[in-house]
């Protein structure tokens, strides 16, 4: 899983292209500010995040989940790190070292806090680019954990959403690495799936690996339980080199 995870983070991120004009926007620039606005809209949500891959018949899967509060507090849990934002204060635990904590000023906000912590971008989640930085830069890259990196988006169309009939709104998907599609619901703007082949640069042409990126998100009231951290009983530390 370690493995797994350290190959797909080392792929560097790219900046997005940037949005028409606001007046006369595109149609794919409609759909993708769409999408924007409803992770910058504050609501309440969880975000339940499942990529898998898929290479003949190796299958890896990977769950990462994220709590957002309408304060500004979030919790962020992956499989190599967990990291809670709240009363002003983010506070990162790695795996395997649960009896120590970074815990440090949250200062310009939990994606910034999380970038300066480990010194890339790159560890941000999608959904967390999208609530807090107004200019997310790639956020498929990101979504994708670099398997899909200088992505832009080429077109929007209706369709369905993956496994079944729900209406969708497809947006399609290049990059250097491969060609997907993104499937939103058209009425909130939330994300569903990502299916994609990819492509590895080092590799034969016509060997591609699936990506398929399931998205569960619910809007709720209040977060059961609330977002906090208790640092009792474990070390307070302020960067990853102590």
């Amino acid at each position: 899983m370690l493995k797994c995870m350290l190959f797909l983070f080392v792929v560097a991120m790219w900046p997005s292209g940037v949005l028409a004009s606001e007046d006369d926007p595109s149609p794919i620039d409609a759909a993708v500010a769409k999408v924007i606005a409803a992770y910058q809209a504050k609501s309440v949500m969880t975000v339940n995040t499942t990529l898998t891959l898929v290479l003949d018949t190796e299958k890896i899967s990977e769950t990462f989940s994220t709590r957002f509060d309408s304060d500004g507090d979030l919790e962020v849990t992956t499989p190599n790190f967990n990291c809670i934002s709240d009363d002003g204060y983010i506070s990162v635990t790695i795996s395997g070292l649960d009896a120590v904590v970074l815990r440090r000023p949250v200062g310009e906000g939990p994606a910034k806090a999380m970038a300066d912590i480990f010194r890339t971008d790159e560890v941000v989640p999608w959904d967390v680019a999208l609530r807090f930085q107004k200019t997310p830069g790639d956020w498929i890259s990101r979504m994708t954990f670099g398997l899909m990196p200088d992505s832009s988006f080429t077109g929007v169309s209706t369709g369905v959403m993956p496994g079944d009939d729900a209406p969708a709104m497809v947006l399609e998907i290049t990059s250097s690495r491969g060609e997907g599609k993104l499937y939103v619901e058209p009425d909130s703007g939330l994300v569903r799936a990502l299916v994609a082949l990819i492509s590895n640069p080092a590799g034969p042409e016509d060997v591609q690996t699936k990506l398929n990126i399931q998205i569960d998100t619910k809007m709720v009231k209040a977060l059961d339980p609330p977002i906090s951290f208790d640092t009792k009983g474990r070390k307070v530390v302020d960067s990853i080199e102590d």
